[in-house]
């Protein structure tokens, strides 16, 4: 199960922008660091 603490976030969450932003360059972090274990099989 994911939960705001998995992002590093905390409840309640006050800046909601801020979290969403946070969310989306963790997600991109984690797709470029699927990109790479994908080209390194390839």
């Amino acid at each position: 199960m994911v939960t705001l603490a998995t992002f590093g976030l905390s409840y309640p969450v006050v800046d909601h922008a801020g979290a969403w932003r946070h969310i989306q360059l963790q997600v991109v972090e984690a797709l470029g660091a699927l990109r790479e274990e994908i080209h390194a099989t390839v």
